[in-house]
């Protein structure tokens, strides 16, 4: 993402004659910062580019984008930086006919939107860098020792009345994907006939995929035909409809494949309430959305999703005019309530606004933005007050380290804990495993911490990038309103023998893996079991190897089970936030269980 930041800032710099650094210097500093914020554009440089040298730039970029000819210098010069170090924004490329696709691609999409966000930005040489990532972002104090309270695992009990909640997220979908072309093409997301066909089997894209490219229709309709005979009493969409291509994509064609994936849900599962949100691929460019409600980038998405949504009866009349607004709604689930009558809310969240990710944010750093801050504290609240059961639907999980400091760190993670008797639940995707997360509360009267509340993190139907093609189903009791299981749906594309195979039979076969309680040794998935189960996982080899090719959806070609592994999956679980996360990898966070607890 910032590896496309710092190209168009390029051409952004040297389009104007009075530049203050020289020309060479400036150029040479940016292609640095290109390379260096990028995982897959080597060669340019071996050096982080500084605090002090991104605020030099900065300070030299309202003057250069008055020049009338900046649009075509950036668009130029980022081309040139893109190709030269085979790739940016994260992607990289393998041969000239790729890169200049990519790159040409993905320059022409973002040009015109850092030229309309440098034009409107009061630009602070301090603010934007540390927005961008370059300077020290946080202002939150760190203490250099966070203890957890002890754990001990429920007791087993006898389940009551349960529903069943199902989760599809990060389809993905390529209407393009072609069968037999190459999955060698040189570009991060391949399988489409325009970048070539294969000369041998090894190398083409299969029937039902591959992991080279995205999820191809007839994938996508063996799972809704597949998921839609589970018969769940309700459905979450978590964002992510349309495929990988960034570079290869129009804002147009983000808003159809997202209706296109709506309607065919709808034809799936009939009468069944869906609830949808948008993900960081339905932004136009990627991770792109205004900071308004009522502006140009809710008529473009939310309100064609609105009103398909609403004519479905996804949304009641409420819900569909806050979506059209604002990316964001809450609604109550019709005919779920727990046993002793309270309601159960849906509060969905639009987490662009508070992604470091997302260039808009350079407009408006403010935490309150588009009024989704107070509005969530608002709805929240009221929920407690008048006795409601809530769970969130957000895309990123919670410890995803582009969301600024401010939001997850000092609202959104204390706002749940505050509230975890009413908020049950967190459920998101954006990663592609299978996986879960806790947020922490101070525990009464005491500075340690204890277990609040899990996200849930779903894998996704895409095969892209080593995965299997994977949906979830919950387990749900009516009592609390709590998961007490769930269970991953997944076509193991390797195992099935389905890789490179050209005919649609055999068919792909959607399989169950164990239940999550049975799977992870687990009584009961109460906040503090996950927190046992995380802390076991450190020491039993057989949990930790079973959570790992849980994780990675049953491919044991992309599990890791080194010890350093072992550590990153257990702070997965144990840290919810980028703050705990980093203290537990740097073994800060003391979460040792007393003996026999585990």
């Amino acid at each position: 993402m910032r590896s496309i930041a710092g190209a168009l800032l390029i051409g952004a710099v040297l389009a104007a004659p009075s530049v203050a650094l020289s020309r060479s210097a400036s150029a040479g500093a940016l292609a640095r910062f290109v390379a260096l914020t990028s995982s897959t554009a080597p060669g340019l440089g071996n050096e982080t580019m500084t605090c002090e040298e991104c605020e030099a730039v900065i300070a030299e970029v309202a003057n250069a984008i008055q020049s009338k000819d900046a649009y075509d210098v950036v668009q130029a010069v980022a081309e040139l930086v893109c190709i030269e170090g085979k790739g940016g924004f994260g992607y990289s490329c393998g041969n000239p006919w790729a890169c200049n696709d990519l790159c040409r691609g993905i320059t022409s999409l973002f040009t015109p939107e850092i030229l309309f966000i440098a034009a409107h930005a009061a630009l602070d040489p301090e603010r934007d860098c540390t927005a961008l990532g370059l300077c020290n972002a946080s202002t939150l104090a760190e203490a250099p020792i966070l203890r957890a309270a002890p754990s001990f695992p429920s007791a087993p009990r006898e389940a009551g009345t349960t529903i069943k909640v199902m989760q599809i997220t990060d389809l993905h979908w390529d209407p393009n994907y072609t069968m037999g072309a190459r999955t060698d093409c040189g570009e991060p997301d391949c399988c489409r006939g325009v970048q070539g066909m294969a000369t041998g089997s090894e190398t083409a894209c299969g029937y039902w995929g591959d992991h080279a490219g995205d999820t191809p229709t007839v994938m996508v309709d063996s799972m809704l035909a597949f998921a839609s005979g589970l018969n769940p009493d309700f459905v979450m969409l978590t964002g992510d409809y349309p495929p990988h291509m960034v570079w290869n994509v129009t804002a147009e064609a983000v808003v159809d494949v997202s209706l296109a994936f709506s309607a065919k849900v709808k034809a799936a599962f009939g009468g069944t309430p869906v609830f949808g949100i948008a993900g960081n691929h339905e932004g136009a460019p990627i991770n792109q959305f205004r900071l308004e409600l009522d502006g140009e980038g809710s008529k473009r998405l939310f309100a064609p999703l609105a009103d398909q949504w609403g004519g479905f009866g996804w949304l009641d009349a409420s819900a569909q005019s806050q979506l059209a607004r604002g990316g964001y709604y809450t609604t109550l689930v019709p005919g779920v309530k727990t046993t002793d009558g309270r309601p159960l809310r849906l509060v969905a969240l639009h987490p662009a606004y508070h992604m470091k990710s997302n260039f808009y944010t350079l407009l408006d750093q403010s935490l309150d933005v588009a009024n989704e801050t107070s509005w969530m504290q608002a709805t929240i609240e009221q929920a407690a007050a008048d006795g409601e059961v809530v769970w969130i639907m957000t895309h990123h999980p919670t410890n995803d380290g582009d969301y600024s400091d401010e939001f997850m760190e000092g609202f959104f993670a204390p706002l749940v804990a505050k509230y975890r008797s009413t908020v049950r639940h967190v459920f998101s995707g954006h990663t592609h495993k299978s996986m879960t997360q806790l947020l922490w509360a101070n525990a009464t009267n005491s500075s340690v911490l204890e277990p609040a509340v899990i996200n849930y993190i779903a894998a996704a139907p895409t095969p892209y990038g080593g995965v299997n093609p994977t949906f979830r189903m919950y387990e749900v009791e009516l009592d609390t309103m709590e998961v007490v299981d769930y269970v991953d749906y997944t076509v193991d594309l390797r195992a099935q023998g389905l890789l490179q195979q050209m005919t649609e039979q055999p068919a792909a076969e959607w399989r169950a893996s164990k239940p999550a309680r049975q799977a992870f040794n687990m009584t009961a998935l109460q906040p503090r079991d996950w927190h046992v189960m995380a802390e076991r996982m450190r020491h039993d080899d057989a949990l930790f190897r079973t959570w790992e090719v849980s994780y990675h959806t049953n491919n044991t070609e992309a599990s890791n089970f080194s010890p350093k592994e072992r550590l990153v999956r257990v702070c997965d679980i144990i840290g919810g936030t980028k703050r705990l996360n980093k203290a537990c990898m740097e073994g800060r966070f003391n979460t040792s269980l007393p003996a026999g607890s585990a």
